[in-house]
């Protein structure tokens, strides 16, 4: 949205047809841009889980708990509100 390449699908005429109650509740909202525009619909959803390993999160610093506070969403708060999925990467090791 920032570099202007997007154009929101309210304005092409492809989109004035799509229902969009036909969709699952708050996924189209999943695709809503800061704005308050449409700029993409799902093609298709499934259920997301997240499988961990008790000892590789406490040797990170993290707790169950913490995991109940994970949000799909991009972070938007400051860091000091809690760790995110992507503060703590796994360590890759050499194959």
């Amino acid at each position: 949205m920032d570099l202007e390449v997007l154009v929101p699908l309210e304005t092409a005429a492809a989109w004035a047809g799509v229902d969009e109650s036909a969709f699952q509740e708050g996924l189209i909202d999943l695709m809503e841009g800061e704005d308050g525009h449409q700029y993409s619909c799902p093609k298709d959803w499934d259920t997301v889980a997240v499988f961990y390993n008790r000892d590789m999160l406490t040797r990170a610093g993290l707790s169950e708990a913490d995991l109940a506070g994970w949000s799909w969403n991009p972070p938007t708060a400051a860091p000091s509100e809690g760790p995110r999925p992507s503060d703590h990467r796994p360590e890759r090791r050499a194959r």
